[in-house]
């Protein structure tokens, strides 16, 4: 598998020379088409850690990755804005520990009112041409997208998997117990305020042998939820856990006896499956309920 680093400042191939010489870290579209070429065809793994920099640059690498197609982007430090741009360009994970964040274009400018007033038409019309890359990625609409990028907004992990930004949060499966991070894509968890204390779920976006899309939903029983014959609200429990910084559940002991499992064609479907769950509302084969 070949591999590109995006890192530090994105800049024009003219620029190069000058960053290399004062052995500053830079990213130009040549260094891009290097690694491309490079490639042949095979899988692109891309690890982006940039502040962004210059617009025209970031979106003629944004469109070469997207030409490419076969790209696997990893944002392991920082993408900011242009370099936000670039990370809508394929498949994209973020390190737990980085940052997205997105803004409005910004240049400098002198001048009589003329001037100033064609800078200023100038800069929006960059903002809604950039903004097209978040639609694209997210399908948020561009006012969503221009409004987020008004407001000069950082971006977590879980905040960029929300917005659907990204693809998904690299080592989830190790936070979620899933198989691989791919299955723990499209998380859905139960916070301390809506789900019986200890249950853990999750449903994941999966594909079968014949590559056909579907969703699963996993669901274990803890302290409270579904149980043979029982009501787990009496029953005394050694199970610990913690709270982490990415509100996710991490339990100290082995998962319960039982494990649900449900397939579903939609989102939507699995969505509500798994707040029934929570709720313990749901009709469970063979088992039976605390809330019942």
């Amino acid at each position: 598998m070949a591999k590109l680093r995006i890192a530090g400042v994105i800049i024009p191939n003219d620029y190069k020379w000058f960053y290399d010489y004062f052995e500053e870290e830079s990213t130009c579209p040549a260094d891009v088409q290097q690694a491309i070429d490079t490639a042949s065809g095979e899988e692109l793994e891309v690890e982006i850690n940039s502040p962004g920099g210059e617009i025209a640059s970031g979106s003629e690498i944004y469109t070469m990755l997207r030409r490419c197609g076969n790209v696997r982007i990893t944002v392991t430090g920082e993408a900011c804005s242009a370099a936000s741009i670039i990370a809508m360009a394929g498949h994209c994970e973020m390190s737990p520990t980085s940052l997205m964040m997105v803004h409005r274009v910004s240049t400098r400018a002198e001048g009589n009112c003329n001037t100033m007033d064609k800078a200023s038409e100038m800069l929006r019309a960059a903002d809604e041409a950039l903004s097209s890359a978040y639609c694209a990625k997210s399908g948020m609409s561009q006012d969503e997208a221009l409004s987020m990028m008004d407001a000069e907004t950082w971006i977590t992990p879980q905040r960029a998997l929300e917005l659907k930004l990204i693809d998904g949060i690299l080592c989830k499966a190790a936070i979620l117990g899933a198989e691989s991070d791919d299955d723990a894509n499209a998380i859905s968890y139960g916070g301390e305020d809506d789900a019986p204390f200890g249950a853990y779920g999750f449903y994941c976006n999966k594909m079968d042998a014949n590559k056909t899309r579907y969703y699963e939903v996993v669901f274990y029983p803890k302290v409270q939820g579904y149980v043979e014959g029982q009501d787990y609200k009496t029953k005394e429990s050694t199970i610990t856990l913690e709270y982490d910084e990415l509100s996710f559940y991490i339990f100290q002991a082995e998962c319960g006896k039982y494990k649900i499992e449900a397939r579903f064609e939609s989102e939507s479907e699995a969505q509500a499956y798994l707040a029934e769950l929570f709720a313990g509302t749901a009709s469970v084969p063979g088992l039976t309920t605390a809330a019942a």
